[in-house]
């Protein structure tokens, strides 16, 4: 039996191409899209000032103290304080490091995509590359008082349910 009748023998489809496969990277090539430009604006745009990060931490203790007021502990008013004091110090301390490393990581990302695309094995391997890439860049720019233990636990859930949900599709990659 050829490759290109199992493959349409496992997916049903008369393309060749898996379809769940397909639709996993249409939705990351959106989102490494909008990663993308979302960099590119903010190096070009450069930091923020402090009259706007006054306004973003207005914000914040807006809506904390509103779900003070509905109950919630001191525990959430810690953590958006370590949010405030990561977010300022990002913008005067690191901003182009941090944001260079995010358009690199976002290159990565597109580049595993476009291996998977051509059902390339390699793609995916690049893109576990990707998925642990944001926890590295955090630790690389953050000091360790502003990095948050809940952040670094989501960043490698999502990475890891991805990376498991294109681990189903490997025997199509060569």
């Amino acid at each position: 039996m050829s490759e290109l009748e199992t493959l349409k023998e496992d997916n049903g489809n008369d393309s060749g191409f898996p379809k769940g496969l397909r639709i996993l990277l249409i939705l990351s090539s959106i989102y490494i899209a909008f990663t993308l430009i979302g960099a590119l604006q903010q190096l070009l745009g450069g930091p923020l000032t402090e009259v706007q990060i006054e306004e973003q931490a207005a914000d914040i203790y807006g809506g904390l103290a509103q779900l003070e007021d509905e109950g919630f502990g001191s525990d959430l008013k810690e953590m958006a304080e370590t949010m405030i004091n990561s977010a300022i110090y990002t913008n005067n301390e690191v901003f182009y490091l941090n944001y260079t490393l995010r358009l690199i990581e976002s290159l990565i990302g597109a580049i595993a995509i476009v291996l998977m695309f051509q059902l390339k094995r390699i793609g995916f391997h690049v893109y576990i590359i990707y998925s642990i890439f944001p926890v590295i860049a955090m630790y690389l720019t953050m000091p360790q008082e502003f990095i948050l233990t809940m952040s670094v636990v989501s960043l490698l859930l999502i990475g890891a349910l991805f990376s498991l949900l294109y681990g189903r599709h490997i025997k199509h990659l060569n």
